[in-house]
This record gives C-alpha cells, sequence and structure tokens, in this order.
C-alpha cells in the first residue's frame, strides 16, 4: 500500500455561527526529487494531457454563441451540444439526474439548470454588499436541493437552493467571514461534497475543513475541523468525498519545509485519522469516491507536476481504512482530473482535453469533436451519471464562450436527447 505511514490527528470540530473569522494558512510548496514510480496498469497512449488546438480561431472568425455552430449536434462518441444562455466559459456541473443538471458560468454570477429541455439561468446574484462574488463549485446531487460556492474577494459565499419550512425550493444567499484561501481552478473541482440528505455540505478548505449545515429553518451553521500533523509539519487539503455522514475522506498533502507528502484523512464522525505516502515531493489534489450504496472507493490522483500524476483506485475496508490499491493508470489522456465513478465498473473521467470512459478494466477515448472539427478546448466539469449518461461543460474552441453537452445511450447510438 502505498500510504505506508499512519499518523494520528485531533479533531477540532466546534460550531461557529456564520460571522465569525477563521484564519486560513497558505504557502508555496517546493517538490522533492522523484519518487519510484510504482507498477503501472493499462498505462495507454501517450498523449500530452493539456494539449491544445493547433491555432486559436481568428478573432474575426468568432462565433457570438459560443456553441452557435453546433447546438444540437452530436459527436460520434454521443456527446450532443446544447444551447447557451451565456456567453461564457463554463467551470462546473453537477446532477441529480441527466436530466436535471446544474452548472456555473465563470465570472457571471449566474447559476444555470438543465431542465431536460434546455439550459436555462436560474438565479443571478443582484446584491450590493458583497458588489459582487465568484462562483467556483456546486453539489446538486439531489433534486431541488443545491449548495452552490461562491467566494466574495477572500470569504466563502454560499448561495442555497432548497426547500424551507416545508414549503417550495427557493434561493437562499449566506455571506460568511470564513476565509477561502487563494487556489487556482484546478483546485476546487472536487473541493466540495454533500450529504446523501443533503443537509450539509463538506468544503476542503486548505489548511481547514469546513462543514456547512442547514437544519431547513433558513438558518445555516457552521463547523470547522482542522487536522494537526503530529511530525511538526501541516496539512493543507484540497478534495473531499464521503460515503456518509459520518464516512468523510479528504485528499491533500503533509509539508515540512521542502517536502510534501500524498495525505488522505478520514472522519468516522468523532476523530480524524491521517495517513501519508511514504514518496515525496507529491500530494493528492483530486479525491472522489463511488456513490452511497455502491461498494465503497475511492479515486484519486496523485500530483508531482503539471505532467507527472497518476490516477489511483482504493477499496475502503469495513472500519475505514485503505486498502490495497485496485488500480493506478499514468494514462495521461485519463489521468482523471476531472470527473468519477457512478459504479466501480462505469465511470467518466477528462484530463482537461480528452474525455475517456472507464469500463472497468480499462479507460476508452470517447469522441467530442463535430464533423471532425473541434468544439472542445478545455472541459472544465464532468458529471458521471452511468455508464451510458454523462455530462461535460468547459471553454468552446469554436468562439469566447463555453459548451455544454450531454450523453445518453440514445445519443450513443446516434438519436438526439
Amino acid at each position: 500500500m502505498i500510504f505506508a505511514r499512519k499518523v494520528s490527528a485531533f479533531s477540532v470540530g466546534t460550531a461557529f455561527a456564520l460571522s465569525l473569522l477563521f484564519a486560513c494558512a497558505n504557502s508555496e510548496v517546493g517538490s522533492g526529487p522523484p519518487p519510484s514510480p510504482p507498477l503501472v496498469l493499462d498505462a495507454g497512449p501517450e498523449v500530452a494531457p493539456d494539449a491544445a488546438p493547433d491555432a486559436a480561431p481568428d478573432a474575426a472568425q468568432e462565433v457570438p454563441d459560443a456553441t452557435a455552430a453546433v447546438p444540437g449536434k452530436c459527436s460520434r462518441g454521443g456527446f450532443c451540444y446544447v444551447s447557451m444562455p451565456v456567453l461564457a466559459p463554463l467551470i462546473a456541473v453537477s446532477a441529480s439526474s441527466i436530466d436535471d443538471a446544474w452548472m456555473l458560468p465563470k465570472d457571471t454570477q449566474t447559476i444555470l439548470r438543465w431542465d431536460g429541455t434546455s439550459l436555462k439561468e436560474v438565479y443571478e446574484y443582484t446584491g450590493t454588499t458583497p458588489e459582487t462574488i465568484s462562483f467556483r463549485a456546486i453539489w446538486a446531487e439531489k433534486k431541488d436541493n443545491v449548495w452552490a460556492v461562491a467566494t466574495d474577494k477572500d470569504r466563502y459565499y454560499i448561495v442555497r437552493y432548497a426547500p424551507t419550512g416545508g414549503g417550495p425550493a427557493v434561493f437562499r444567499e449566506y455571506p460568511t467571514e470564513q476565509l477561502a484561501p487563494i487556489y487556482t481552478g484546478i483546485a476546487w473541482v472536487n473541493s466540495v461534497w454533500g450529504t446523501p440528505s443533503s443537509g450539509a455540505l463538506w468544503v476542503a478548505a486548505g489548511s481547514a475543513i469546513l462543514r456547512f449545515r442547514d437544519n431547513g429553518s433558513g438558518a445555516l451553521a457552521v463547523d470547522r475541523f482542522v487536522p494537526i500533523s503530529v511530525t511538526g509539519g501541516y496539512y493543507q487539503w484540497f478534495s473531499v468525498w464521503g460515503f456518509g455522514d459520518k464516512d468523510v475522506y479528504l485528499g491533500g498533502g503533509e509539508y515540512a519545509g521542502s517536502v510534501s507528502r500524498a495525505a488522505i484523512a478520514h472522519y468516522d464522525g468523532t476523530a480524524w485519522s491521517i495517513e501519508t505516502s511514504a514518496s515525496d515531493g507529491e500530494s493528492v489534489y483530486s479525491l472522489r469516491g463511488t456513490p452511497v450504496g455502491q461498494p465503497r472507493q475511492l479515486w484519486y490522483t496523485r500530483w508531482q507536476d503539471p505532467r507527472r500524476s497518476s490516477t489511483r483506485i482504493l477499496p475502503i475496508g469495513a472500519d475505514g481504512q485503505l486498502g490495497e490499491e485496485l488500480l493506478v493508470s499514468e494514462m495521461p489522456a485519463c489521468n482523471g482530473r476531472f470527473g468519477g465513478a457512478a459504479t466501480p465498473m462505469d465511470g467518466w473521467f477528462s484530463n482537461g482535453l480528452l474525455v475517456c470512459r472507464w469500463t472497468g478494466t480499462k479507460f476508452e477515448d470517447v469522441p467530442t469533436s463535430v464533423g471532425g472539427l473541434p468544439v472542445v478546448q478545455q472541459v472544465n466539469g464532468v458529471w458521471a451519471g452511468s455508464a451510458d449518461d454523462a455530462w461535460i461543460v468547459g471553454a468552446s474552441a469554436t468562439g469566447r464562450g463555453g459548451f455544454a453537452a450531454l450523453r445518453t445511450r440514445a445519443t450513443a447510438e446516434g438519436g438526439k436527447p
């Protein structure tokens, strides 16, 4: 098992009012020497993980609507592009089903929703305090029960869509004094996880972990946890996933000077336990798992630099302990930066350009181009519903805006969504 050293951690979990302030530590972390690589399975072809189109589109040929040339058209792999209501790249997607998907456009202060027929703008921030917010992540795995995480400069701002007091679902806004770490976009990809009831949202927030709790009355409480290193270093947490309210995992790194080690933490409802890798110069920046009700597995990406990463699968024991790795894939085309598993045998992933389907034994490239022409410049979000159902969102190669595309069994067989 790659996580060879077990460390204990103190749980510092206390309920705070939303107005209380805390500080997150942020620092630059150096890389150690390259570790000895583990056994690699299904390495696949050599493909640059962040390949870009050979040439940027001519500005004079930009399409006003980024998907104006392709809405309603489908790729050979079954991804069908939908009309966009905003001219902006999309940065995240989450869904309760293929017909109920929520998305975040970049720098627009809006939220979009696919209702099974069309993609519509359903929320826009119009407040004055703060003047602006920037959406970062969204969790919408339960119908009409959504969490959207934004920042107001350096503080979290929560937008909640859910029923209140037995009534219909409505939007509620919660400015907070909780400091948000300054990360690059990739660090936000898997930074939130909602409990099965969707009554609480966990947020990986750098040195701390936040749990926002909605009691259904319209109020929002927050708990803050800080796992503490017993080796004199400190932890930074980038991603979170759970299988239940008392079964939550974090991915990140333990840092001491210029040395970093990949770290995975587990919360059992009372305390934290943390396991770190024996190799230096790595971190876990993208951790997610199988849905609740499926055999428990963690998918995660170990990162050393932008072109050195590997996707791995770990089974979870009955006591929450990490098992022996089931897969180590250094296939650059499908390094698992975005996406997740719908079951242990089915999943959808992307390195930011190519999209791949996990079949249970290997990754398969699924085409996204239409008529031989690229539509995708950058994948920023993937939702995996099943072996057939998936959403991808991101920046369009055909203009200045973004794209959203869905795939179903019908579209994969040549039908329309």
